[in-house]
């Protein structure tokens, strides 16, 4: 009995030094656009609408996103990853080069 409970002791932490660090989800962005149509949320439409993840990637499940309308909830949820990977794979918002240089005094 001792030999068996060793051994499954043995089988958990060898599993446990080999399966590797768990993927972390990326971030929640804070989302002020709509994820299909790129529209400012909260104008015309009303209040934007959390559309949760209906796909396959681990990454993104139990997230969400945000639309504008009822109209773009049938979109995220027949092509999930395409809006999800939009949304929370963008880059923090920098300045145009155009913007940095009339900071500078630059002419355009």
């Amino acid at each position: 009995m001792t030999k068996i409970l060793i051994a499954s002791a043995l089988v958990l932490a060898a599993t446990a030094a080999f399966a590797g660090p768990d993927k972390k989800a990326p971030a929640a962005p804070k989302q002020t656009t709509c994820a299909v149509t790129g529209e400012k949320l909260g104008g015309d439409m009303g209040k934007p609408i959390d559309v949760a993840y209906t796909g396959k990637l681990a990454a993104y499940k139990g997230k969400s996103v945000k639309v504008c309308c009822g109209g773009c909830i049938g979109k995220v949820k027949s092509s999930p990853d395409k809006y999800f990977k939009a949304v929370y794979a963008k880059p923090a918002v920098k300045p145009s080069a155009a913007k940095m240089d009339h900071k500078m005094g630059a002419k355009s």
